[in-house]
């Protein structure tokens, strides 16, 4: 037996170079955002949101998940109930979730946590250049929230915070004035507001020349009533469809769009 192992191997092989690893795209992402979430033990941002639901957390999530910022889901792996005695304890009063952690500063309410984010993560890469585009910003972010709101009130119409199986027959009228009635007008006017700007600035977004944002608040706004009602996208909404696929595409949200991790909507999204 020999002492050198290399002694075994041919001449032509020793010379032989080896062949470049190549992977998928999304897997590269996937690969790159793993590394990320481990190269820091305790990463900046903290999220506490219910676990097992997309909700208004995912507006959140997807910030982080585009610019490729790690942060720590606090109740991804609790249920609901631990996640409710858990609570928020830094001692500060915080009505409802989402609520991020960033150092000593704690923020609740979605608006004013995806417009801090969007100044912070990846350089204010997500923040709007000038003071009418951050204005406008702002207004389409709290369109989107008065309307998932009358949405959550159409399916919890009797008790807010009940269940919708509990209170399913009272909903249904709420529901169907919500869907033929208030729906339908928000959605026509985030198409125009999209279609106006796409016009004005080339660019298949909301605000201005750059994707930003609120362009993933709204993403995620459409993309659970794409869910709830499709036929409300067949033959209309053209531009946010377009819109919903453009972002839903992005390498980063692509990833996690189609992974296991992410919560999935059932029955209804509210």
């Amino acid at each position: 037996m020999t002492e050198n192992p290399s002694a075994l191997i041919p001449d032509a092989q020793k010379s032989r170079k080896p062949l470049p690893v190549v992977l998928h795209p999304a897997t590269r992402v996937l690969c790159h955002f793993v590394i990320l979430l481990t190269m820091s033990e305790k990463p900046e941002f903290k999220l506490f949101y219910w676990p097992g639901m997309l909700g208004r957390g995912e507006f959140v999530r997807l910030l982080f998940l585009e610019t490729q910022t790690p942060f720590e889901d606090v109740f991804k792996d609790k249920s609901f109930e631990e996640a409710k005695q858990m609570g928020y304890g830094r001692g500060q009063k915080h009505f409802a979730f989402p609520v991020i952690e960033h150092g000593d500063i704690v923020i609740s309410q979605t608006p004013v946590i995806c417009r801090y984010l969007g100044k912070k993560l990846d350089h204010g890469r997500l923040y709007p250049n000038t003071e009418k585009d951050r204005l406008q910003a702002e207004v389409l972010m709290a369109g989107v929230v008065d309307v998932v709101e009358e949405g959550c009130r159409a399916w919890h119409p009797i008790d807010y915070n009940a269940d919708y199986d509990s209170q399913k027959e009272e909903a249904k009228p709420f529901i169907e004035y919500y869907k033929t009635k208030r729906l339908p007008r928000w959605l026509d006017f985030f198409e125009t507001t999209l279609k106006d700007n796409y016009l004005a600035n080339g660019e298949l977004v909301f605000v201005g020349k750059q994707i930003s944002w609120v362009d993933f608040c709204i993403f995620h706004f459409v993309d659970g009533n794409m869910f709830q009602f499709p036929e409300l996208f067949d033959k209309e909404n053209t531009h946010l469809k377009k819109f919903h696929q453009a972002i839903r595409d992005r390498p980063n949200i692509k990833t996690w769009y189609y992974s296991d991790a992410r919560p999935k909507n059932n029955h209804t999204i509210f």
